[in-house]
């Protein structure tokens, strides 16, 4: 059966080609770090941890990932919805990224929950021929097919007096489960703070913030 992808998901994407690339690392709302919902992947190191609050609709939800040994990502979920509370996510990035070959990871999704465990693959590079960073990956179950890309809008250093210089920087994104798009963006506000703001398979809005840190 033919994907049908809405028109607003092309126009997005033809956006964020004209746009210049960066990336900004946080935690998705499925969890694991990515896009909006979709993982990437990429990880975070042994000595960074993430932790992220996203209000869907009138439900809120919790992520925390930290990385217990180099290239492993584990997360713990809280959320509202459905019976269970709680959900585990790990991470493994298999190969990492470089100039000439894409970043490769492997991954589960709720790992204690057999209703709603997902495992998968994702691959993940820059292109510079296209300006943006894209991510392609498969899961099991459920439509098998992901994508996104992200695209830096703007960069603005804020100097203060005696003070090191402060980067607030606007990254879009786009993304693809399966026949069901997605778009938002992410505003870096510190080096530790990222806000999130997203419209989930063009029906639901979502707001988040999360938080980078170091041991």
């Amino acid at each position: 059966m033919p994907v049908k992808v809405k028109p607003a998901l092309f126009i997005i994407v033809a956006g964020l080609l004209l746009l210049p690339i960066a990336a900004v690392a946080a935690p998705s709302l499925s969890g694991p770090t990515g896009l909006i919902t979709i993982p990437s992947a990429d990880v975070i190191q042994s000595d960074q941890f993430n932790i992220g609050g996203f209000m869907v609709e009138d439900e809120l939800s919790f992520v925390i990932n930290g990385a217990p040994i180099p290239g492993l990502e584990v997360g713990v979920g809280v959320h509202g919805r459905g019976d269970s509370l709680g959900y585990l996510n790990a991470k493994y990035q298999l190969v990492p990224e470089t100039r000439e070959y894409p970043g490769v990871a492997v991954g589960a999704v709720g790992i204690n929950d057999v209703t709603r465990r997902s495992v998968y693959v994702v691959a993940s590079k820059n292109l510079p021929e296209f300006g943006v960073r894209g991510h392609i990956g498969i899961q099991t179950p459920g439509d098998p097919l992901f994508a996104g890309v992200s695209k830096v809008l703007n960069t603005v250093s804020v100097q203060r007096p005696g003070e090191k210089s402060l980067a607030l920087q606007t990254t879009l994104l786009a993304e693809l489960r399966g026949s069901d798009p997605s778009v938002g963006l992410r505003l870096r506000l510190s080096p530790h703070f990222v806000l999130h703001a997203s419209y989930v398979d063009l029906s639901t809005g979502v707001i988040g913030l999360s938080y980078n840190g170091w041991f």
